[in-house]
């Protein structure tokens, strides 16, 4: 069959690898999700931010947290003083619990800092917190207007930042004017980074998280207010948020992991042309199918049965008794670890521990086999007695 087609073939193969060399050597399109997760370097990431902290800010002094807020104060993460919590991502919201344990950890004199689009729950109420949350697409390149960002050290020291199109104008609506202070606001003068205090502590609010991403870090003149954000964290220890993360929710096939990796993708390509050539080149079989062959037959049973038979329809009981007493006793050897040439007291109170049989039962079970073995002949009877109390021993053994 090939042989009379392989002209057919030659020309689908040659498309195929044009597929695939195509795809392999098309520039990777740029991710614009906002992920805000620490490990990528999409524009909408946070690893450029990560490492700043790691190798200037907090040295040595910075922990990712994976788990959640539950399990953090378990292991005893949040301590009594001289830590802040950094949250960023697009949305928050907080169940009862946790809302108690942050709002607990911020009393003690730590520190809070939440980046974020949306904030729902208890600790929305508890704080009095309204955000006109204009969730936006972001383009590439778009005609879209600038950002622009006031940082208000004081009424009469304030400085500007522009940021790019991509920004989610997001500013904060509504909130306690008796404990927060505005520390950054936009170009219509909306709250977007305030400062709420409660007890010996001070929770850090930010309505535009995108400003701490590697599109406005990396290589802009605008991440001095990143780092500014940064400045109010004095804590001596930092824990970076990786658990409350929106894009980590979503669960990836095992395809869509080794399509986003190159390596395994082009692994997979050439892992399904081989698996095609080979069907190809093996469409006729190449010998005759194996006939089964039954495997040879057990006839242990069958011999025993015959062998029982011819004693039984012999009439000779005391044999039988015989065979079975010495296959009993050789398990009582073997299970107990005693000497069975003697049967007396040490050897029945260690069958009646071992075995979980009662010590009266396991005289009375060796009297009758002493008693066969000292009997010349047997009745028919007396086997099956013998027969039904060894079944019963073996029933109720534990061993």
């Amino acid at each position: 069959m090939l042989k009379k087609n392989w002209k057919y073939f030659i020309p689908l193969l040659l498309v195929f690898v044009g597929i695939v060399y195509l795809q392999i050597s098309a520039p990777k399109p740029i991710n614009w999700s906002k992920t805000f997760l620490q490990k990528d370097k999409i524009p909408f990431g946070s690893k450029a931010l990560y490492d700043v902290l790691v190798k200037s800010a907090f040295k040595d002094r910075i922990t990712t947290n994976k788990k959640n807020i539950y399990q953090a104060n378990e292991e005893d993460l949040f301590k009594e003083g001289g830590t802040s919590l950094f949250f960023l991502n697009d949305e928050f919201r907080f169940d009862e619990l946790e809302t108690k344990l942050l709002l607990k950890h911020v009393t003690k004199g730590n520190k809070i800092f939440l980046g974020f689009h949306s904030l729902k729950g208890l600790l929305e109420d508890t704080l009095n917190i309204g955000t006109n949350v204009e969730f936006g697409y972001f383009i590439p390149n778009g005609k879209e207007p600038a950002f622009e960002l006031y940082y208000h050290k004081n009424l009469k020291d304030q400085k500007k930042y522009i940021y790019p199109s991509g920004i989610t104008p997001n500013y904060f609506t509504s909130f306690d004017t008796s404990i927060t202070k505005v520390i950054a606001s936009d170009k219509n003068d909306n709250p977007v980074f305030i400062c709420t205090k409660l007890g010996k502590g001070e929770i850090y609010l930010l309505s535009t998280p995108e400003v701490l991403t590697n599109y406005s870090i990396a290589n802009k003149p605008s991440k001095e207010f990143a780092y500014t954000c940064l400045s109010y964290l004095t804590t001596s220890k930092l824990i970076w948020d990786e658990h409350y993360k929106t894009h980590l929710t979503k669960v990836d096939s095992e395809l869509q992991f080794i399509f986003k990796n190159d390596s395994l993708y082009s692994a997979y390509l050439i892992t399904v042309l081989g698996t095609l050539l080979f069907m190809v080149f093996n469409l006729r079989r190449k010998q005759r199918a194996i006939p089964i062959v039954a495997p040879p037959s057990n006839s242990s049973i069958e011999f025993v049965e015959v062998i029982g038979n011819v004693y039984f329809n012999a009439k000779n009981h005391k044999i039988i008794a015989e065979e079975k007493i010495n296959s009993f006793l050789e398990t009582i050897r073997v299970k107990f670890q005693v000497n069975t040439s003697l049967f007396d007291d040490v050897l029945f109170t260690r069958v009646s521990k071992l075995s979980g049989i009662h010590l009266d039962e396991i005289k009375e079970l060796f009297n009758f086999i002493d008693q066969i073995q000292f009997s010349k002949s047997i009745t028919e009877q007396t086997l099956i007695d013998l027969n039904t109390r060894l079944e019963k021993f073996h029933e109720q053994n534990i061993r």
